[in-house]
């Protein structure tokens, strides 16, 4: 018999984020940013998942993610969820 190759099941995580600064995008590229962004922040969470140290209802200063020249909205929204995972992580 196979061994399973699906992962034990984890404890739920709670990520609240306040706000979701995108000043200076069109309307439809800060929802196509923000999509993109729970997207892979979700898929980052599931893959890697949190330390058992990262402390429950702690705040986390600002951040800010310097743009690449004609960057698209998916390639921010990535980008952003990787900053905030490592963050997460102490």
């Amino acid at each position: 018999m196979k061994p399973s190759s699906r992962r034990p099941p984890c404890a739920p995580i709670r990520l609240h984020i306040e706000e979701l600064g995108l000043a200076g995008f069109a309307a439809s590229e800060r929802d196509r940013i923000a999509s993109s962004f729970a997207t892979a922040l979700e898929r980052l969470l599931l893959e890697q998942g949190l330390p058992p140290r990262t402390a429950a209802g702690s705040a986390r200063p600002p951040l800010r993610l310097t743009l690449r020249a004609r960057e698209g909205p998916e390639s921010i929204g990535a980008r952003l969820a990787q900053l905030v995972h490592r963050r997460l992580v102490p």
